[in-house]
């Protein structure tokens, strides 16, 4: 079973591991902006169903090559799938619908 870890357009990195979800936000100091804080971290289980949900939104981000970037800019988010050997990476742009579709979703889960 792959771990996910999804950061966010402010750099808040949310890990999936089996049925765990950890938000690490980003803290004021570590903020582009120097103002901007990601709140409190979190670790929450999750049920079976809404972890299929969340890996068919990555893994739809990883087929739709429409909102890539290939560097990694404000804004914009990664995804990770780290198998027992290879780790596989995404960039999403800012306005990737993909992008807002999983963060949604990560904030509902949270």
């Amino acid at each position: 079973m792959a771990d996910y870890l999804y950061s966010d357009g402010n750099g808040n990195v949310y890990h999936l591991n089996g049925l765990v979800l950890t938000y690490d936000p980003v803290e004021t100091i570590e903020s582009s902006s120097g103002t901007y804080c990601g709140g409190t971290s979190s670790k929450s289980e999750i049920s079976e169903a809404q972890r299929e949900a969340l890996i068919e939104m990555f893994q739809a981000a990883f087929k739709n090559r429409t909102f890539r970037a290939d560097t990694r800019n404000i804004g914009s988010a990664e995804i990770r799938r780290i198998e027992a050997e290879e780790t596989f990476k995404v960039i999403l742009a800012m306005r990737s619908p993909d992008k807002a579709k999983i963060e949604e979703y990560l904030e509902e889960l949270r």
